[in-house]
């Protein structure tokens, strides 16, 4: 089988070409806004509303979706008069998920191209994905609401559909751009010209295959928990075998932790403030999310002694909230940080992770702060040398492995390796056996300090037995992408998001890195297979 879709490619210069080619000829994209209280339809106009999720590491939400004016196809009639992009509202709230508003002639569209516009990577939508997906109506001073539309790989394709379980976004609209809630007071319809096609079952295979295993946490059973997209927490039993859990939700979960109650096991949060509980029935159930604000959950601890903690992403900035209880909480403010772009430093980035008394996080501007749930005190400490994180790897108990930099966003060779056993207090620089620094060291339990590396087309890992004063390789077998995970009894994992390939995968080593087995994936071999045979 062959995907009716197009990879990801990059933009070029060719695409400044085209747009000029267009514009000389009168064709070129209109940028249309949503309408508001001060700027309403008018006239002949319509609103236009959906929400696209991703199920992929390859490409961020996306920023704009074009839209083509439909023409039923005729022997000598162009298929395409007019385009118009619509912008995404509300950036921010979501790793994968975004949802657009915009206005537009009354008249009759299909989709045709979602693009993000910092990679510049872009989807568009050939003939048979067009056909497939359908075409939808605008009616003047009245909403078409279509729905979510799902985007997900199929090996190294991707490929496009409607989705049948998030069929309106008044939700997201109401909630996230309150500006434009008020559309939802006109006649509202779901806009597409058909029923979904019997053969669109691209959100089904996605919920089959989500992708990605974020917060990855070993129990006290030994089972191994993980969040995913598609709402998903994926979960590991001790003989290795994989399953996913979901709900009604198709927002991504980012964080996953323990949550043992009367009627609960786990606790599971992500986009939109989304906050999702297992029951013992093992169902998945929202939790009410009380006062926070909109944005990205990337974190949840906590329990009814101490109170709840959350990490919320909302644009540049991470705040982290506490409040007494965790259903329908009262939320206050305890810290913010910038994960704004520098010019002069490079990419702030954010991390956080769950310690033996409490929570920490981290910045990249050197900073490491700990939280301690019995004393309900903050405790800061700096990286080695007040240099810039570029990675931190938390790992069983309080050990630390960090990446350094001398600062300005340089890493690489100039980038530094080290170790700290007592969660931060002390450091000890490990000597690399990689010209290349790409990634922090991690200490095994049973005593083995690896380190991943090898630029250029040759990832390997290599071990030391005394702390880095000698090393050898012991496997080739883990690319760069992925990322390791130590947990406590269950040996190492390795997370791939698919970012490159499309393919994402978790593997597993029971000796500690020198050998590993693939126990997920979202690979489709019979996708595969067919593909080779249509191409012969």
């Amino acid at each position: 089988m062959r995907s009716n879709d197009a990879s990801l490619p990059r933009g070029s210069r060719s695409l400044s070409i085209i747009a000029v080619i267009l514009l000389l000829y009168g064709c070129a994209p209109v940028m249309v806004a949503p309408p508001t209280a001060t700027r309403p339809m008018q006239g002949t106009e319509g609103t236009v509303v959906l929400s696209v999720t991703g199920n992929t590491g390859r490409v961020a939400q996306f920023d704009a979706i074009s839209i083509k004016q439909y023409v039923k196809p005729e022997p000598g009639v162009a298929p395409i008069k007019g385009e118009y992009i619509l912008r995404q509202l509300s950036p921010g709230l979501a790793r994968d998920t975004a949802f657009f508003v915009g206005v537009v002639p009354a008249g009759e569209y299909v989709l045709a191209k979602f693009s993000h516009d910092k990679t510049q990577r872009y989807i568009n939508l050939n003939d048979k994905s067009i056909e497939r997906i359908g075409h939808f109506r605008v009616t003047a001073g009245a909403v078409s609401d279509l729905g979510r539309i799902i985007v997900t790989p199929l090996n190294d394709k991707v490929v496009v559909g409607r989705s049948q379980r998030v069929r309106s976004n008044a939700d997201l609209v109401k909630r996230f751009a309150p500006e434009s809630a008020g559309i939802y007071s006109s006649e509202v319809s779901q806009g597409w010209v058909g029923p979904r096609d019997p053969t669109d079952v691209v959100e089904e295979y996605a919920l089959q295959r989500p992708v990605g295993a974020d917060a990855m946490t070993e129990l006290p059973n030994g089972w191994v928990i993980a969040a995913s997209r598609l709402g998903t927490v994926l979960v590991r039993a001790p003989a290795g075998k994989w399953r996913a859990i979901q709900g009604d939700s198709l927002e991504s979960l980012l964080w996953v932790k323990q949550y043992e109650t009367e009627n609960s096991l786990l606790l599971a949060v992500g986009e939109f403030d989304t906050m999702l509980r297992l029951n013992r029935q093992g169902q998945m159930v929202r939790v009410d999310s009380g006062n926070l604000p909109p944005g990205n959950l990337l974190f949840v601890d906590g329990n009814d002694a101490a109170g709840w903690f959350v990490a919320i992403q909302h644009g540049k900035e991470i705040t982290v909230f506490r409040s007494a209880i965790l259903e329908g909480g009262d939320w206050r403010q305890l810290r913010k940080e910038s994960v704004e772009m520098s010019f002069w430093s490079g990419a702030n980035q954010f991390w956080t992770w769950s310690t033996k008394n409490g929570f920490a996080y981290a910045v990249s501007e050197g900073r490491i702060c700990f939280y301690d749930f019995q004393t309900q005190q903050w405790a800061e400490r700096k990286a080695p040398k007040d240099a810039r994180i570029i990675r931190i790897a938390p790992q069983p108990g309080d050990t630390l492995g960090i990446l350094t930099s001398p600062g300005g966003g340089v890493g690489g060779i100039f980038a530094s390796n080290y170790l700290s056993r007592d969660a931060g207090a002390t450091w000890e620089e490990m000597k690399s056996p990689f010209r290349v620094k790409v990634a922090p060291p991690y200490l095994t339990p049973n005593g083995a300090l690896l380190m991943q590396g090898g630029a250029f087309g040759s990832p390997e890992i290599q071990e030391s037995r005394d702390l880095g004063k000698t090393w050898r390789r012991i496997s080739d077998k883990i690319s760069l992408e992925e990322q390791i995970v130590v947990l406590p009894t269950k040996g190492l994992f390795a997370v791939s998001s698919g970012s490159l390939s499309g393919i994402a995968t978790i593997k597993h080593s029971e000796d500690w890195g020198q050998s590993w087995r693939t126990e997920y994936s979202n690979f489709d071999e019979a996708a595969y297979d067919a593909q080779k045979q249509k191409s012969k």
